[in-house]
């Protein structure tokens, strides 16, 4: 039984960090019966903390999980933090994370003020994520004033880890650039950009930069769009990024076709649209990913049990 747990354990980190989400929650759960079986053999200890806050970090990006099961998720995370005396600051980190991903602005006006009025512990993430969720949560409450000052120490290299700036800057380009702060604008996006790199992944930071490029640098935003779309083809990746990448190409192709009719671009043979001429239309790809953004965005609105995904991908349509 403990070799099986193990494996699970080490199934876990690896689904996690190669984006398999299904497969590690199935895993976790059935370590988490095992915990509350014997907690003496096996405890919830910091291993079961990590796993359990990554995977909770990732559930509101799945369509595929529930609203009631990620209520209770959240619940019983609550729940087993509390039991072991954690800071409180741990859950609400959690909650402003999916209250992001759910637009939910109760649920992060709630987070937000549960992270200032207390302090993190071993088990908190480290101060950029934080900073992260707390720029990004202001810039959703609308007020761009606080999360430009927010965004400073980022600005100064005086906050950092493996994801920030590099989820921070792909959150906020727009933001920044319909500020008028075209200039913040381009530095954030060129730093951003490079920072991705070929990693894979970061479709929802990519998806935004599409649809800064769409109005900036069209050039560029074919060659983002060249770069990436692979990844977007992979089942593996999180539904909500997705949906921001399918979101984001459509307005690139979109603005690309209002002056030119076609273009040249090497495309993966996975693309349902690819040719070996190379040669494509603008707005049959325009098309195609209006067409994918709407799915998505019907999924997550039937989970969510409300339009505020076909809400934000209608808002941005309107500004093409």
């Amino acid at each position: 039984l403990e070799q099986a747990y193990d494996l699970r354990s080490d199934l876990i980190s690896a689904c996690t960090e190669y984006g398999q989400f299904l497969k590690a929650l199935v895993a976790f759960s059935w370590c988490l019966a095992k915990i509350d079986d014997d907690p003496e053999h096996f405890p919830f200890d910091y291993n079961a903390i990590w796993d359990y806050q990554a995977l909770l970090c990732r559930a509101a990006a799945f369509d595929q999980v529930s609203m009631e099961r990620l209520k209770s998720l959240l619940a019983d995370y609550e729940r087993r933090m509390a039991e072991i005396n954690a800071s409180e600051r741990n859950f609400h980190e959690i909650r402003m994370r999916s209250a992001l991903i759910l637009r939910d602005k109760e649920m992060a006006l709630a987070a937000r003020d549960g992270i200032k009025r207390t302090k993190g512990d071993s088990h908190s993430e480290c101060d950029a994520c934080v900073q992260n969720s707390l720029i990004l949560t202001e810039a959703f409450f609308g007020d761009y004033k606080d999360a430009r000052k927010l965004m400073q120490p980022l600005l100064d290299k005086k906050m950092s880890c493996n994801m920030v700036p590099l989820r921070t800057y792909g959150g906020m380009i727009n933001y920044v650039y319909r500020s008028g702060d075209t200039e913040l604008a381009k530095r954030i996006y060129k730093e951003g950009i490079k920072l991705i790199g070929r990693k894979g992944g970061f479709l929802e930071q990519i998806g935004n930069y599409l649809i800064y490029l769409s109005v900036t640098d069209k050039a560029e935003g074919r060659k983002v769009y060249e770069h990436s779309l692979l990844w977007a083809l992979n089942e593996t990746e999180m539904p909500w990024s997705v949906f921001h990448f399918h979101m984001g190409a459509h307005i690139l192709f979109k603005s690309l076709g209002k002056t030119r009719k076609t273009g040249k671009m090497q495309l993966p043979k996975a693309f349902k649209l690819y040719n070996e001429e190379g040669s494509y239309e603008y707005k049959a790809l325009a098309d195609y990913h209006l067409g994918e953004a709407q799915a998505f965005a019907a999924r997550f609105d039937k989970r969510n049990g409300n339009t505020v995904a076909s809400d934000m991908l209608n808002g941005e349509l309107a500004r093409v």
